[in-house]
């Protein structure tokens, strides 16, 4: 798996591949649903709480898949 990042996004393979999964009526919804959105501190640090957690929870499993391959 590479990293999208050094393909500058790469967008229009992307979009093929989401389109495929999610199909094309979602995809359209995503991307003309632009409105602001106006969140509170709280929301966003319980947001950022959830994916530290999970950040957590997945380094840990990387860390014990590659001892047991090694």
């Amino acid at each position: 798996m590479r990293c999208n990042r050094e393909l500058s996004g790469n967008l229009i393979p992307f979009r093929i591949n989401l389109i495929e999964k999610i199909g094309p009526e979602r995809v359209q919804r995503i991307e003309h649903d632009n409105k602001p959105r106006k969140f509170d501190i709280d929301y966003l640090k319980r947001v950022k709480s959830i994916f530290t957690r999970r950040a957590r929870h997945y380094e840990k499993l990387r860390k014990r898949t590659m001892e047991h391959a090694a």
